[in-house]
């Protein structure tokens, strides 16, 4: 006993020779695995649940959504040994999704070209068509054994029936036959086009001819070209009918035929910036002429297109910040040099346009654009693109930009010693290379009691924090403050201190109930060499005492009662557990502590709960101290969980 108070007396007193410690904030890192021992385990149920949304994704016909998904499945760490099978599932499922896609747009294309009696137009597109279904039947049936390959490598068919992830294989097994009837749909509408398609040829329908003639083959975009020609039957002209012009197959302009077949309009040439552009007229029966003639389509002519090119040079930043406007520059100018001015120019962030400028006499730009504050760190790619504008095309640049945030710092000045009952006062400071923090949340978190306040506007702040009272003598308790900056472009922090608690009422209890025990055992042993030394004097041999004072409790006519009753009742609970699970049993000599010491090299994991089980008993039986409810409900707490532990280790 004497020795336990040194040792106390030593650290309160190193304790009070440092009344404050400061704790400067690290920066914040997230906690990651040791790489050489890290193991790679792939989810099999989050693997189906993801293809199960692909794959419905695809039945619906949402073929952009479905390969959008199954991109960024590229980026997914993948274990060694799955590698393989899981890529090339990935690519199969790619490969159909687009096949899918391509057959979707060929049907409905030979669709429309059917309804203008386009026939051989039609007869080809639904060639493409069938070898497209014909690929999508063998890529369902090679994705159809992958899925049964990929299931049995994950231990699916040993799940249990009601398990959830052979409740994903089901769905996705349903989902590829519903894949496959879309794809039996597919053929249906391309055999059902074909159908028709025979139907009308087999009507003897009248063959046109329709011409094209350019006046010119190599024209400025937005340059009128005149446009001439003739629709003709047999050779004979057809009059009052429509001629469409296309260029690379857009509809431009339309013209009506004379009474001998010809026709001629002016077309203004796009403002495409492509060097070459192919020109063709188009008939398509109309009204009265549908079921009596067919569509015709001239030969097409190549037209050579020009254009000015135009020159970009910029000027920004590598780095950002959230929320912060960023600075671009740039001269826009002809290929020979010429300041091109009244130039729109569009500044995008992965696409998404953040400002518009327009460039001046002498060809230059200057504009701010501010980011989102919810913009997220890492790599983004930043476009600088000039719009087209008559005879001069358009042009971009690209640039990857880092998006950062600028570190936070917290200094925060605690007391080294707290003796409870007793509040805790935490001041501190919170600033960046930019300033004070203004307006910050500060979070202080003890234990489980936490505190929120605000910095000043010089970034200060202070706050009181209730201190835990579940420390049984003494012992370190960890504050974490974190700063969460108000600005969106300074990064978070956090700092970490430790703080000496010392709870002065359950040490004055301990002190107490080593003390009872201490005179317990003296006259227990006292008592015991004045009955051998009575023995040896009498010449008989005296019976050992019946029971010791630690095994009166256990006797079953005892009524547990209040607050002691219900730990006393948690710790004979605990020792009839500690009997069964280690195989020795309390005999009538032995107190509690000696119990203690007997089964605790056996216990393991539950050796510590049973420690301070020992202690709450014997705080109760030889101490005046009433304990409090909570004292009750712990000791509850650590037999069951000692009840779990020994019974985990057993099984």
């Amino acid at each position: 006993m004497r020795s336990l108070a040194i040792i106390f007396l030593i650290i309160i007193f190193s304790a009070a020779t440092i009344p404050c410690i400061s704790v400067i904030a690290e920066p914040v890192y997230p906690p990651h695995e040791d790489p050489a021992t890290a193991q790679s385990v792939m989810d099999a149920n989050s693997f189906l649940t993801c293809y199960t949304d692909i794959f419905t994704l695809m039945s619906l016909k949402n073929y952009a959504n479905a390969t959008m998904l199954i991109e960024q499945l590229k980026f997914v760490h993948i274990p060694e040994d799955l590698r393989y099978i899981i890529q090339r599932y990935n690519n199969l499922t790619l490969e159909l999704t687009q096949i899918l896609d391509n057959l979707e747009k060929l049907l409905n294309k030979a669709s429309t070209l059917l309804n203008q009696y386009r026939l051989n137009e039609t007869s080809q597109t639904l060639s493409e068509a069938g070898i497209l279904v014909a690929k999508a039947e063998i890529l369902l049936n090679d994705i159809q054994g992958a899925t049964e390959t990929l299931s049995a490598r994950f231990g699916i068919f040993a799940a249990p029936a009601e398990s959830k992830v052979r409740e994903a294989y089901n769905t996705l097994q349903s989902l590829l036959q519903r894949l496959k009837q879309l794809i039996e749909d597919y053929l249906k509408l391309l055999k059902s086009i074909r159908n028709k398609t025979s139907e009308i040829q087999s009507e003897e329908l009248k063959p046109t001819t329709v011409t094209l003639n350019l006046n010119a083959t190599k024209v400025f975009v937005g340059e009128p070209v005149e446009a001439s020609g003739t629709l003709t039957t047999n050779g004979e002209g057809l009059p009052n009918r429509t001629i469409t012009l296309l260029f690379d197959d857009n509809p431009v302009a339309t013209a009506t035929t004379g009474l001998d077949g010809s026709y001629h309009a002016t077309v203004a040439t796009p403002y495409k910036y492509v060097h070459n552009m192919t020109a063709k007229a188009l008939y398509t029966p109309l009204d009265a002429d549908r079921g009596v003639y067919l569509a015709s389509l001239s030969p097409p002519i190549s037209i050579e297109v020009m254009f000015n090119e135009t020159r970009l040079e910029i000027t920004a930043p590598d780095e950002a910040y959230p929320g912060l406007p960023i600075t671009v520059r740039g001269n826009v100018t002809s290929e020979g040099g010429t300041p091109l001015n009244q130039r729109r120019v569009g500044v995008f962030l992965d696409n998404n346009l953040l400002a518009y400028a327009e460039t001046n006499h002498q060809g230059f730009l200057e504009t701010e654009a501010t980011l989102s504050p919810e913009t997220p760190t890492g790599k983004h790619t930043m476009t600088i693109a000039v719009d087209p504008q008559g005879i001069y095309a358009g042009v971009s640049q690209e640039k990857t930009l880092s998006i950062v945030k600028i570190p936070s710092e917290i200094s925060i000045h605690v007391p080294s010693l707290i003796i409870l009952p007793a509040k805790m006062y935490v001041e501190g400071n919170a600033s960046a290379s930019s300033g004070p923090l203004q307006d910050a949340t500060i979070t202080l978190q003890l234990g489980e009691n936490s505190t929120i306040v605000m910095t000043s506007k010089n970034g200060e702040f202070n706050a009181t924090i209730g201190m835990p009272l579940n420390l049984i003598f003494a012992g370190f308790q960890g504050l974490r403050v974190t700063v969460e900056p108000a600005e969106p472009w300074h990064a978070p922090t956090q700092a970490k201190a430790s703080i000496f608690v010392i709870n002065p009422a359950n040490l004055g209890l301990a002190s107490a109930a080593f003390i009872s025990i201490g005179a317990v055992l003296y006259t227990r042993l006292t008592g015991a060499k004045r009955r051998e030394k009575e023995g040896k004097v009498l010449g008989i041999a005296l019976p050992p005492l019946e029971k010791s004072l630690p095994t009166i409790f256990l006797k079953s006519e005892v009524k547990f009662e209040g607050v002691k009753g219900r730990i006393l009742q948690a710790y004979v609970k605990a020792l009839k557990i500690v009997e069964r699970a280690t195989a020795i049993s309390i005999t009538p000599q032995m107190t509690i502590r000696e119990f203690l010491r007997e089964t605790k090299p056996k216990l393991e994991g539950a050796a510590n709960s049973f420690t301070e089980l020992t202690f709450f008993a014997e705080l109760t039986l030889y101490s005046q101290y009433v304990p409090a409810e909570n004292v009750a409900e712990r000791a509850e707490d650590l037999t069951r969980d000692m009840e779990g532990v020994l019974r985990r280790g057993t099984a």
